[in-house]
């Protein structure tokens, strides 16, 4: 084997495209017809072909966890951007035993600080987080509703003392029948009910990198 595929790996992304993982980068959904043209470039040591098209281009070094559902296709990647902030990607690997690979590979580059988690979630455990979705949207929707029968009926006193956005709130619900609030509630819940079906049906089997500890990933966002 070269050295270039010891520093550089393609892994197939679908049936049109593939991504190149390296120690400092990932160049993603590059088109399959450039694969030589790409290939050779770097082996060479030059720059990514800018002719050639790709999607986003992550900095490793960026990263600060990634994971996968290997029942699915896509692998969520979250980096850090300015004054703390992150921002979640996906790429798309569509063979799971690839998307394993690739994973583990990228934990290698990451480094140490840094633990792969491989684990398959019982049917009570993926049910627990949709299902604290389904209560945050019946608390919300709860809410809301009430405002809007309050908005329709008790309009807000003249003079009277309230925030900007609450009043505007108040103003945009008095406009919008309580029915179609409860319309809004009602297909928000029954998609979240859905999820929480399919995830008792079929549980994920998750595959993670993430901070071996809190106080690195605590720091991580500073270097």
């Amino acid at each position: 084997m070269s050295d270039f595929f010891q520093d550089f790996k393609l892994f197939e992304s679908n049936a049109e495209e593939f991504h190149i993982l390296t120690p400092e980068y990932i160049y993603s959904e590059i088109g399959k017809e450039n694969e030589a043209l790409v290939v050779q470039a770097l082996a060479r040591g030059e720059d990514f072909p800018a002719e050639v098209r790709h999607g986003k281009i992550f900095s490793i070094g960026d990263i600060e966890s990634v994971s996968s559902n290997k029942k699915g296709m896509f692998t969520n990647i979250v980096t850090r951007s300015s004054f703390g902030k992150t921002e979640t990607d996906f790429i798309v690997i569509t063979d799971p035993d690839i998307r394993e690979d690739f994973i583990r590979l990228l934990h290698i580059h990451m480094g140490s600080e840094y633990k792969f988690n491989k684990k398959q979630l019982t049917s009570v455990t993926a049910s627990l987080k949709p299902l604290f979705y389904v209560l945050i949207i019946l608390g919300v929707g709860a809410v809301m509703t009430q405002l809007s029968i309050n908005a329709q009926t008790e309009p807000i006193e003249e003079g009277r003392i309230l925030k900007a956005r609450v009043r505007v709130l108040y103003y945009l619900l008095g406009l919008i029948n309580p029915v179609w609030v409860m319309v809004f509630t009602g297909i928000a819940l029954f998609t979240a009910l859905v999820i929480v079906i399919r995830r008792i049906a079929n549980p994920p089997h998750i595959i993670q990198i993430k901070p071996a500890k809190r106080r690195v990933a605590y720091l991580a966002r500073f270097r």
